[in-house]
């Protein structure tokens, strides 16, 4: 049995392609959830034959056809073009702190006003303290707000406390706030300046000035090099931040940096840089370098006493000469004397 394939191009009113909607097929036992591409694109491959229920999704848009039956026969390949229409838009902003540090993970909200009273739409800031809200509806006023209570419970106020935004066509830029924590907290964060391939081993620890043994905080080094800790008291406490790494130290040579964080004001950032370098593999000595040091000490001991030792090496072979021709003398007046006498036979 030959399978069969969809093939699904999404575009919106003026045929430029959508990315990022859902698509929903399914079929008795059969589901799949995919994106569409960045051209729009998706395809479907390896569907036995059957009748399967396709249904696009995207917040803010409608789509032609909004949902269908789509038959697909024995080795058949399917093509579908959805066509999306906007029908609601966006607000963005940014969420900072009184020092232009970005604010992340905070809660905000777009409540809407008279007779839009019954819309609402909720967000959290990113990484960077970005924010969207989707899917506000054209000619509704929103009050836009940083949430307070348990939503942001390291939040006491934001500045502005609300801006009232009319939504027409188009979507909203720029609709930024400033939020300011508790005084009773502190935040400590970081980054490390490093290669990416040793992102995934580093951790950092938080520890009190006179307690540096036991942390009281440990957190992996995230992909973007950052890193910050749960708030602690606002009390002038002195931390120790540490970075580590598990690293192996037989392969790598490291200093595992520290600094010294006062919990006093509202924040505290702190750098550290983490540079390993490998370690050269050391050649195993020879037999050869066991001989060099005892050779370089006779040759430092022959040049210190060369006055005596040059004098001394001219007279070696006088003295041999000497010696050879006492022997050859000796020799000739006594040739029995070295030879050894012939054993008696003794008669029984």
């Amino acid at each position: 049995m030959k399978l069969g394939q969809i093939d699904i191009v999404v575009s919106d009113d003026n045929d430029q392609p959508l990315s990022a909607v859902l698509l929903s097929l399914s079929a008795g036992q059969f589901r799949s959830n995919n994106l569409t591409l960045d051209n729009g694109t998706m395809v479907f491959a390896n569907l036995g034959p059957g009748q399967y229920f396709f249904r696009p999704m995207l917040k803010e848009y409608t789509f032609t056809p909004a949902s269908q039956m789509i038959d697909v026969g024995e080795g058949a390949t399917v093509m579908i073009h959805v066509k999306g229409k906007r029908v609601a838009f966006s607000c963005f902003g940014q969420i900072s702190s009184l020092n232009g540090e970005p604010e992340k993970g905070i809660a905000i909200e777009a409540v809407g006003l008279d007779s839009c009273e019954s819309f609402q739409e909720e967000t959290v800031s990113d990484q960077e303290g970005q924010y969207r809200l989707r899917g506000l509806q054209p000619g509704c006023m929103y009050r836009v707000r940083v949430k307070t209570g348990d939503s942001n419970p390291h939040i006491e106020r934001a500045s502005p406390s609300f801006i009232d935004i009319q939504v027409s066509g188009s979507d909203l830029q720029n609709v930024n706030m400033i939020a300011f924590r508790h005084v009773n907290q502190f935040e400590i964060t970081g980054n490390v300046v490093t290669d990416s391939q040793f992102i995934s081993s580093l951790k950092v620890t938080l520890s009190p000035e006179n307690n540096p043994d036991t942390p009281v905080f440990t957190t992996p080094v995230s992909v973007a090099s950052y890193f910050q800790f749960p708030s602690v008291p606002n009390d002038g406490l002195v931390y120790i931040v540490r970075l580590d790494s598990s690293l192996s130290t037989l392969n790598y040579n490291y200093i595992r940096p520290e600094s010294t964080v006062t919990a006093t004001g509202v924040r505290a950032h702190v750098t550290f840089k983490f540079e390993p370098q490998p370690r050269k593999a050391e050649p195993e000595p020879s037999q050869g370098s066991f001989l060099t040091l005892p050779l370089l000490v006779l040759l430092i001991l022959l040049a210190v006493n060369h006055n005596k030792v040059i004098p001394f090496l001219q007279q070696v072979p006088q003295l041999l000469q000497g010696v050879s021709a006492d022997q050859l003398q000796a020799q000739m007046e006594d040739p029995f004397k070295n030879k050894k006498k012939p054993k008696e036979i003794r008669r029984r």
